[in-house]
């Protein structure tokens, strides 16, 4: 042997289809962004929004309907749990610290 590296047609080969697995991806690529392929889906018309200015109709307090208040079944409702709420010792001080089995 006189040093000279021996080529061999596996690694060729293997680097062959590297080369094309890269290159079938960049021309697919390049024909997915390109638009050359046309979406199947038809435009969305987006419909008319009206441009005046809606939030007048919440300063007149009349045209509210408070019926719901009188109706029997919204005053059967109950309030379960204790008001106002008093919090409590909870969670642990140092997140990240390993649990600790009793």
């Amino acid at each position: 042997m006189d040093g000279t590296p021996v080529k061999n047609k596996k690694g060729n080969s293997s680097l062959f289809i590297q080369i094309a697995i890269i290159f079938l991806g960049l021309v697919g690529g390049y024909i997915y962004y390109s638009q050359i392929i046309k979406p199947a889906k038809t435009a969305v018309t987006l419909p008319d929004i009206p441009r005046s200015d809606t939030l007048n109709k919440f300063q007149d307090f009349s045209s509210y309907n408070f019926g719901i208040l009188n109706d029997p079944t919204f005053k059967s409702l109950k309030i379960l749990g204790n008001i106002p709420i008093q919090p409590g010792v909870t969670g642990r001080t140092d997140l990240f610290a390993p649990l600790i089995s009793e």
